[in-house]
């Protein structure tokens, strides 16, 4: 449900972490077959967004969202520790229950 990523060694120009629309080419957040043009892009509009790591950063986010990390360009090791997080239980309320085992 959730994944995250842990930064305890982090260079300088290591490469940071971005974030992206699967179905996105590149400035357009939704798929080609729905061309909508956007006056100017931001956070909320754009096809792909950028997390600046620092040495120590934790970043959490939902499992299903596409992401990378950029090149390495230091000479030094990056190091990273990811994880995810996975629940179990019922959730909802009477009818609609979900049970996750």
């Amino acid at each position: 449900m959730i994944s995250g990523v842990y930064y305890p060694i982090f260079p300088i120009n290591s490469g940071n972490i971005s974030f992206h629309h699967k179905d996105s080419i590149c400035t357009n957040l939704f798929p080609p077959s729905i061309m909508i043009e956007f006056d100017e892009h931001n956070n909320l509009n754009a096809g792909m967004y950028y997390i600046e790591i620092q040495e120590g950063t934790i970043v959490l986010f939902p499992s299903h969202l596409d992401h990378k990390v950029q090149e390495n360009k230091s000479n030094e090791k990056r190091y990273s520790i990811a994880f995810n997080f996975f629940v179990r239980g019922k959730f909802g309320k009477e009818e609609y229950i979900l049970e996750i085992k």
